[in-house]
């Protein structure tokens, strides 16, 4: 919803629809490598961040879906973004507890709460597969702190989520898209349909697609 919602507005100024998602995939191209080499470097040292980002940077995987009008490349940058302000939360919560370090924390943690809502309104999937590595991060914090997170994720997904219902023309209609678009995707493929077979498949791709990542 928050990525149409983006070329919409994007659409005013450049009125037209492709061209608009395409400059939306090669800003964040330039934003997703630029946040790896954060990610390498803050976790690692500056080399792994240097080798991170130039492998993404090398990558055929990510040309191709930063040259195209399709959402993948904009999850990417919000992935990444939520993985290094996690990190950030995770190593200050494990620090001697100070008044200052307390506001160094609710930083990260205020902007990791606004990232990782917009990611599941860039793609719903995001937030999902983020989720857990977010409630990981904050895990260290007092109970107080996170029911308020949890609260305020909550609020801002509510606040693209129910317009993008209103939007869709109420519950029923958007509830009826989700399905089909759920069983056009999966549809009786799944490993709780098919079992190991499906899960032998999905394994080769993911497999094959690392690979060609990193070739």
């Amino acid at each position: 919803f928050l990525y149409v919602m983006m070329g919409r507005f994007l659409n005013l100024l450049i009125n037209d629809a492709n061209a608009v998602f395409i400059t939306i995939s090669i800003i964040f191209s330039g934003l997703t490598i630029s946040t790896l080499y954060l990610l390498g470097k803050e976790i690692f040292d500056r080399k792994t961040g240097v080798i991170a980002s130039l492998i993404a940077l090398t990558s055929p995987n990510l040309w191709f879906h930063g040259e195209v009008a399709l959402s993948y490349i904009v999850e990417a940058f919000f992935s990444i973004a939520v993985a290094y302000l996690c990190w950030k939360i995770l190593i200050n919560t494990s620090s001697n507890w100070e008044k200052e370090l307390d506001k160094t924390i609710n930083k990260y943690l205020y902007l990791s709460i606004i990232f990782l809502a917009i990611s599941g309104g860039i793609r719903q999937n995001s937030i999902v597969f983020l989720l857990p590595l977010w409630l990981f991060s904050i895990r260290g914090l007092p109970l107080r702190k996170i029911i308020t997170a949890v609260i305020l994720l909550g609020f801002f997904c509510l606040s693209w989520f129910v317009p993008m219902v209103w939007m869709t023309g109420g519950w029923a209609p958007y509830q009826e898209a989700f399905r089909e678009l759920w069983l056009f995707n999966t549809g009786n493929v799944s490993v709780f349909h098919k079992g190991w077979s499906s899960f032998k498949m999905f394994s080769s791709s993911l497999l094959g697609f690392i690979t060609y990542g990193l070739g």
